[in-house]
């Protein structure tokens, strides 16, 4: 399981924090890294979309 922590975007791209289930460290993204079998695609203000190929999984933070 994945959990999104938070995004940060400004003039020079998008990352996002997410932290891995059983996991204590953060782990930082942007579009085009890969995270096991799936890639970033998007970031956004509010979320993180994944895709491993075939389909695409979506994180949203809580308000």
């Amino acid at each position: 399981m994945l959990r999104l922590v938070g995004t940060l975007i400004d003039r020079e791209g998008a990352v996002a924090l997410v932290q891995r289930e059983g996991e204590p460290q953060l782990v930082r993204l942007a579009v085009g890294d890969r995270l096991g079998a799936w890639q970033v695609i998007a970031i956004a203000a509010d979320r993180l979309v994944l895709s491993d190929g075939q389909q695409e999984r979506e994180w949203r933070l809580l308000q």
